[in-house]
């Protein structure tokens, strides 16, 4: 299994944890990672949907070099 961490943090990310508990997650994580690049700078896939009081939710897994769309560096 490929290893998903960046040295510049000094704890354990979420999906590192979610990786090694799931070669299924592990798998949709290396294809995103390998499917990103200058062209194609954002992938994501559709996880599943639920509902929520009646309303369906979708769930989705993005990956993205895009710096302005980095959730915890802005």
């Amino acid at each position: 299994m490929k290893n998903f961490n960046n040295p510049e943090y000094d704890f354990e990310q979420l999906m590192e944890l979610i990786a090694k508990e799931s070669p299924t997650f592990a798998s949709i994580l290396e294809g995103l990672v390998k499917d990103t690049d200058d062209q194609y700078p954002t992938n994501e896939t559709w996880l599943g949907t639920l509902k929520k009081d009646g309303k369906p939710l979708q769930v989705k897994l993005a990956i993205t070099q895009e710096q302005r769309n980095f959730i915890d560096e802005n």
